[in-house]
Parts: C-alpha cells; structure tokens; sequence
C-alpha cells in the first residue's frame, strides 16, 4: 500500500525540541521508545537497487518483520511510495511472503540475497491527531548507517500520514521551520546505505516522467496533478544537485521552469497573489541553481567542444573551474538553507491543497472547474501567441527580444509536454520535433551571451587566459552567425505550420 511521508533532517540537538513542537495536538500519549534494528539485502549486482526497491528485514524484539520498499511507486509527489510488509520468522528474507515478497522480481533467488548494509536506530514515536482531523505518526531517529566498515548518522524526523489529508504533513514541517533550521531529506535510509556502498556513485538523476492526462478530469487536478510531479522531480534531484551532478542541477531547473510555464499560461485562470507567490517562490529555486548551471554550460559545451584547440585552453579551462566551484559552493549553501526547504514545502501544499480554490479571482477562474481537454488549445493558444508576438522582425531583433523569444518558445514547448498526452502521438511528434530544434538554436545563441557576459565580467586575468576566451567566444559567434539565414527561414515556416490542438 502506498506510505504518505515527510522526512526532515535536523541537528541532533534539534531533534527533542521539534518533536516537542509537533506533541502538542489532540489525542497525545506518551511517546514508545524503541531500538531497530534492520538489514538490508540484494542480489551481488544490486538488481533490487537498479529497479529502485529496497528489502529489508527489521528486528523488533524478538520478532522480525520484512519490508519491501519502491523509492517513488507513482512519480507523483513528495510524499508516497510503495510499502509492504510481513511478519517472517527469522533474520532472512522470506520471498514467499504474501505481501512483500511478491513485490520483489522474479529473476531475484534466495540464494542470491545478501546482506549490504544495516541501520541501528533509537526511535521516538508518538501519533498526534492535529487541526484538521488527521493523524500524524512523528519519529524521531538517531542513529545510524553501517556499510562497508564505516558509519553515517541518521539525525532525522519522519512525518508519516495515518490517516485524513496529506496537507497536513506539509503544516507540520511549515510549522517546525518557524522554529528549528530543518532541512528536506529526501533520500531513505536505504538510498543513503547503497550510496555509501557504492563508493563514489553520484545519487541518481530523476527525470520528469511524462504525464498522463485524462481528458475528462478537471484543470484544477490537471494542474494539481503537474505540480506533484515537478515538486517531486525537483527534490529528487536535490541529492544529485548537493553531489556536485551537473545533470542534478539541470534537472532541478527544468522541473521548476516547466513549473513556471504552465502557471504562467494558467494565469488569468488563477488568483494573482497566489500566482505572484507561487511565481516567485519558483524563479528563486531555479536562480538558486543558476550560476552553476550557467558554468557547467560554459565549461562542456563551449571550452571543451574546442579540443583539441589551435591554441591552449588550459588557463581559461583552469579559470572557468575555478568559477565553477565557487558557483556551486554558493549554490549548495542556498540549497541546504531553511529558505530552500521551505519554498519546496510550501510549494508543495500549494499544489496538494489547490490553495487557488481558496481565494477569489477573475470570473475565468471558473474555467479550472471544466475538462482539461476543452481548457488545453486555450492554454496552447497563449503560449503560441507569445511565440508569435515575441518573433516579429525576428531579422532586426536585438538581444533581449531574442531572449523573449526563447523563453517563449521554452514556455510553449513545455506546456505541450503537459498536454500531449490529449492528442494524437504523431501529429504531436511532428510539431514538437521542430519546436524543438528552434528552441536548441536560440538556447545555443544564448549560451554564448551568456559566456560573453561572465567571461568579460572577472576581472584582470592573465593574458593568456583572455586570449583563449576570445578564442573560444568568437569562434562559437561565427558558426552561430552562420546559421542565422537557416534559422530565420526555420522560424518563418514553423509560424505558418498548423497546431495540431
């Protein structure tokens, strides 16, 4: 069955002050205190991992119960993944058990199964029913993970859905953030173990998966629905993002400007101060990112591309690391700050409470309340229209228009992955596959602007690094140049073709 939770990462000397906060609602006890103990199993090649389940045993007392974990059953959310569990008679995993063991693949023998890490941890619980009517089971965990002859502390509080709204996980870590620097932990015990088994393997990057709308729901569930799935996607990268992964922080990105692109067309549908938030909330997560993702651009796709060079690189490769590293430093402290937990928390509830519904707006909000497949060409419509509005005198057009132009074309190209999946595949392909090729060449212009920019912005560096970045500016200006007449005429054919809505 599915497992609603929230988890949190706390100081250690955080930990009882938080809990103490939470311990307050209707229907408290005194809190159980217990020790477990748990071992997890895989194959040698770890084939439970790359399918992203977990098996693990756990001992309680004299008792052991099996658990088989998927690390996100749907994709949709923050809060839910697959758990199932058994009671078993010993320390090894039973595969027959009814409910757990046949969540594990066929392929997966006994025979096969070892241990790979454990966890020792001295738990806290205690179930509040709060506000609203739902109940909360709060544990606190200290301990810690066991692999390969070192240890990792677990430092955390886990907020798990017994029953009522899931909006109410995400008021009870809004609530603990006023007080206590938390921090999101989005990574299980189990991820953390195989990481550290794997030595130095980055967490894995979690793309957007892609999103399969039912004509007949509404579009206040449609945007619900793109919510869960850009809010999870974001903090799953988050992990990869804090490991210095350039996909992670890319990713991370995506998911909150896709974000931002459908509100965006959504807007005159919803409230404008909660648009405005919302808005705002996610052009600084993405800003948050950015410089760093700017300096991997720099690095992979402009310095490196040129090597071998008829000149050295060396120096402006050293001076671009440099900037690099000093970027994702600044990037990592923003990403580990209360700030950054908090917007994703509060962003999060934002789309699982549907908090536009709260909160009066123009008589097209009604719209929201109609099926997502009569609303869809409206929205697809904006989106066009911008493109169109924002490529006139495309031959004339100075920097910042073509930078609109992009974002436009971003905006549109993304909220057709929302809906694509209300029209025919093939029709879709087609427009997309052009849409796209426009929206690499102007992301390509762009890259080099911004290369420009930060490369000429640094300050008195040595003569031979500002030799190679002219080098490398200039050589990626003219082939860019060189394309213009092609690009032009690409554009002016893909405003005449028909959209497929």
């Amino acid at each position: 069955m599915p497992e609603i939770e929230l988890k949190l990462a706390l100081p250690p000397k955080d930990l009882s002050k938080a809990h103490r906060i939470l311990a307050t609602g209707r229907g408290r006890h005194r809190a159980a205190q217990r020790k477990l103990t748990s071992t997890y199993y895989d194959t040698q090649g770890l084939d439970l991992r790359r399918r992203d389940l977990t098996l693990r045993v756990r001992r309680e007392g004299r008792s052991f119960v099996q658990t088989v974990k998927a690390e996100n059953l749907t994709g949709q959310d923050l809060t839910r993944r697959g758990e199932w569990e058994d009671k078993i008679d010993d320390e090894r995993p039973d595969l027959s058990a009814p409910k757990s063991g046949r969540r594990l693949p066929s392929v997966v023998k006994p025979d096969q199964l070892r241990q790979i890490f454990s966890t020792v941890v001295q738990r806290s619980e205690l179930t509040v029913r709060v506000t609203s009517g739902a109940e909360i089971d709060i544990a606190v965990d200290r301990g810690e993970i066991r692999a390969n002859g070192g240890t990792e502390p677990i430092s955390e509080l886990e907020l798990e859905l017994r029953n009522g709204d899931p909006v109410a996980l995400f008021d009870a870590a809004l609530k603990i953030l006023d007080h206590v620097p938390a921090r999101l932990e989005t990574r299980s015990k189990s991820a953390r173990g195989y990481l550290m088994v794997e030595g130095d393997a980055d967490p894995p990057v979690r793309r957007l998966p892609k999103i399969e709308l039912d004509p007949k729901t509404s579009g206040d569930e449609a945007l619900q629905l793109i919510g869960r799935h850009c809010m999870a996607s974001l903090a799953a990268n988050l992990p990869a993002a804090l490991a210095d992964c350039p996909e992670g922080v890319h990713q991370m990105r995506v998911a909150a400007r896709r974000l931002r692109s459908i509100l965006s067309v959504m807007k005159k549908m919803l409230p404008h101060d909660r648009y405005r938030w919302a808005n705002d909330e996610l052009r600084w997560l993405s800003d948050a990112a950015g410089p760093a993702r700017n300096w991997d651009v720099i690095a992979e796709r402009l310095v490196k591309q040129l090597s071998p060079s008829p000149i050295d690189l060396s120096a402006l490769a050293d001076r671009v690391e440099r900037e690099r590293r000093a970027a994702y430093k600044h990037m990592k402290a923003a990403l580990q700050s209360p700030r950054f937990t908090r917007a994703v928390i509060g962003l999060a509830r934002f789309f699982e409470a549907r908090e536009w519904r709260n909160h009066p707006a123009s008589e097209h909000a009604m719209r929201l309340d109609a099926p997502v497949e009569e609303i869809a060409p409206d929205l697809l419509d904006r989106a066009l229209h911008q493109v169109r509005k924002r490529g006139r005198c495309l031959r004339q057009a100075g920097v910042e228009q073509r930078h609109r132009l992009r974002i436009a074309l971003k905006k549109l190209r993304y909220s057709i992955d929302f809906l694509c999946s209300l029209y025919d595949e093939d029709k879709v392909g087609r427009y997309l596959r052009r849409l796209k090729r426009l929206q690499d060449e102007f992301g390509d212009g762009n890259d080099v602007r911004v290369a420009q920019r930060r490369l000429t912005t640094l300050g008195h560096q040595p003569q031979e690094s500002d030799r190679a970045a002219g080098f490398v500016l200039g050589w990626h200006s003219e082939r860019i140049a060189e394309k213009e007449r092609a690009l032009l005429r690409r554009f002016r054919r893909f405003k005449r073709l028909d959209p497929f809505w």
